[in-house]
């Protein structure tokens, strides 16, 4: 990892001024693979106001280990793309507030809406597989522990009154969309597909992940299900498309995946 000193800073500024055209184009290429690159501006609006889980990379232009992360980063944020944002940040004061101190230094952070967010850092080696599953662990920690209302979100307010915040903003926005658009269906917005739309909305979407819950209205496991269900809609909003689908209604659908 490059440590971050002052005297380090100051060299590769020296260097960069004394770099050519063509390896000033080549250096900006190798930060571009780093993810997505963001200013502290919009690290601010993107990440810490937001209630999103995120991966983060703190970099350095300079940092030789950067430049050979930067392909690894952009395999990483390839496959985590529909599940959460994958950015990557050079910004001096956004380093101090999260104690960076070498790089590259990859964090999974949850806004808290403009509160003190939460962060994990990650300590393990630097390959796409090792990084993938740091970064699925502790999004899965954290959205089960808003799931159970045990991690604040920086709302200030309550699980149910969040979900149900989150219902009025749903509904208003569904009954202004178009009629060709699937219904949400219940406080959380669950996506209610039919045979007629599941191939078009889910099979063909190629930027969003879909959970999809098959049930029968008599099912009593299924009744059991649909307040958690509604509860994960809620807390997967903007990351993932959560819906459900009548087993008993919807035949063709079902038949497709064997659902019996």
């Amino acid at each position: 990892m490059c440590s971050k000193t002052k005297q380090q800073q100051q060299r590769r500024q020296q260097q960069q001024q004394q770099q050519t055209p063509q390896q000033q184009q080549q250096q900006q290429q190798q930060q571009q693979q780093q993810g997505r690159p963001v200013s502290e501006p919009e690290f601010k609006s993107q990440v810490l106001d937001s209630h999103g889980l995120h991966l983060v990379e703190f970099y350095a232009d300079w940092c030789g280990h950067c430049q050979r992360f930067g392909p690894v980063y952009e395999q990483v944020a390839d496959a985590l793309r529909g599940f959460v944002s994958v950015v990557a940040v050079n910004d001096e004061q956004l380093m101090q507030q999260f104690e960076v101190s070498g790089f590259p230094t990859v964090m999974v952070i949850a806004g808290r809406g403009g509160n003190k967010p939460k962060s994990f850092k990650y300590e393990g080696s630097r390959d796409a597989n090792s990084v993938l599953e740091f970064a699925v662990t502790h999004i899965g920690k954290l959205a089960r522990a808003r799931l159970a209302g045990k991690m604040d979100s920086g709302s200030g307010k309550s699980s149910s009154s969040k979900s149900s915040s989150k219902s009025s903003s749903s509904s208003s926005s569904s009954s202004s969309s178009s009629s060709s658009k699937p219904k949400s269906n219940g406080q959380a917005d669950v996506i209610e597909l039919k045979d007629s739309n599941f191939e078009r909305m889910v099979m063909q979407d190629e930027e969003n992940v879909w959970f999809v819950e098959f049930y029968a209205p008599w099912c009593g496991h299924c009744k059991a299900l649909a307040p958690i269900w509604a509860a994960a809609a809620a807390q997967l909003q903007g990351k993932v498309k959560v819906a459900k689908l009548d087993a008993t209604a919807e035949t063709v659908t079902a038949t497709k995946f064997s659902i019996q």
